[in-house]
């Protein structure tokens, strides 16, 4: 009686603290496993003022305090016994994770300025060199564990063994205010996976609150392992939450490609950026851009209208609007029905809104949009759209 009545003050107070300094979310998660009735399992998770982890609570009644010390992150129960073998420590260019009892290093992550997530001792490697877009490839390679994690397209896919060997995927939407999450898994397991031999399974994961991702990339990996160590299910979920800046926004439905696009040592200006308004843009790898083409799956989704952001439009560096080119006139047309049209677009950083209702409709619509001629920058030939959004 009397630690059931410690559990409910404590419940208390850490419910206060999940709507305290930092931010909350909740996730409710089916039991995937055939043959097994259970009840989901609701997880709510907050930070602190700092945007790391401090309180888990697994379905109201498992409670894991996190304590920083010393740059260090220790796991606690409600009365501060240890809930976990590990010790997360982290400086100012790595994270470790690291055995209590003899104090040897399990696994190190080397952070970077440009955004790769290296593990010094093999165990983990971002293969691209920005995390900042949605639609970009972004994949965590854990050796040790044999598991990839791959996010494209608001797609996580998650293999063992090798690369390749996709066991489960994930595809991810926005539904209202909350992200709703179905789970496929490959049949044919531990034997020649293929990204196209997948079941659902059944029941939707459900996230709902504010999103944790923080500007500090110190920080998304401590929550990253943070969630590792106190539940795996939610590390796996909260992939691109966690390490994705827009995906709580930008993810949608819509899904684009494009003939070319400008990759950088420390930039990709793929066409996924066109699914967000900040940031960087898309930009053609094909000089001037005349005659690329970007495609837009609407999915069965389409709209009335779009809104375009021509050029490169940032706050910080005003200057690279003129310095790169922009679109003067596209042709838009409607791969489904075959209706297209050309559509003037101004010189401006306004967005500008274009009416293509008299290419539509129909049941399933993919918009090809391809640049006719452009404002040629002057400094870079490069040309750029912001973004291309409906209205």
């Amino acid at each position: 009686m009397h630690r059931n009545l410690l559990i409910y003050f404590y419940l208390v107070f850490a419910a206060m603290c999940l709507y305290a300094e930092g931010n909350s979310l909740k996730i409710v998660m089916p039991w995937h496993s055939k043959g097994w009735e259970r009840d989901p399992t609701t997880y709510e998770i907050a930070t602190d003022e700092s945007g790391i982890i401090s309180l888990v609570i697994i379905n109201k009644q498992d409670i894991y305090a996190i304590e920083k010390k010393d740059n260090a992150i220790y796991i606690n129960d409600e009365n501060g016994n240890s809930k976990s073998a590990y010790i997360i420590t982290y400086g100012a260019d790595y994270v470790s994770r690291t055995w209590k009892t003899d104090k040897t290093t399990e696994r190190k992550i080397s952070i970077y300025p440009t955004g790769n997530l290296v593990y010094r001792e093999n165990d983990l490697e971002c293969s691209t060199n920005s995390i900042d877009s949605v639609s970009q490839k972004f994949v965590i390679t854990t050796p040790s564990i044999f598991s990839t994690y791959n996010f494209v397209n608001n797609t996580l896919f998650q293999s063992y063994m090798r690369s390749d060997n996709v066991v489960t995927k994930r595809v991810y939407k926005i539904v209202d205010d909350t992200i709703e999450i179905t789970t496929y898994q490959n049949q044919k397991q531990y034997n020649n996976y293929t990204y196209d031999n997948f079941d659902e399974l059944g029941g939707k994961t459900i996230i709902s609150g504010k999103n944790i991702h923080s500007e500090d990339r110190i920080v998304n990996v401590i929550n990253w392992l943070i969630c590792f160590d106190v539940a795996s299910a939610t590390q796996e979920v909260l992939f691109p939450v966690i390490f994705l800046k827009d995906f709580w926004t930008s993810a949608r439905d819509w899904q684009y490609t494009a003939s070319s696009f400008l990759s950088e040592r420390n930039a990709m200006y793929s066409p996924g950026n066109l699914s967000k308004k900040d940031g960087i843009p898309w930009a053609s790898t094909n000089g001037y851009g005349i005659g690329d083409k970007i495609i837009i799956d609407m999915a069965n989704k389409p709209t009335n209208k779009l809104i375009l952001i021509n050029g490169f439009v940032s706050p910080e560096r005003p200057d690279l609007f003129i310095a790169n080119s922009r679109a003067r006139q596209i042709k838009i047309t409607n791969q489904d029905n075959g209706r297209s049209k050309t559509v003037p677009l101004q010189d401006t950083k306004d967005m500008q809104t274009i009416d293509i209702s008299d290419l539509l409709p129909t049941r399933y619509t993919m918009i090809e949009i391809e640049i006719v001629s452009v404002y040629e920058g002057s400094k870079y030939k490069d040309l750029c759209i912001q973004a291309i959004l409906p209205e």
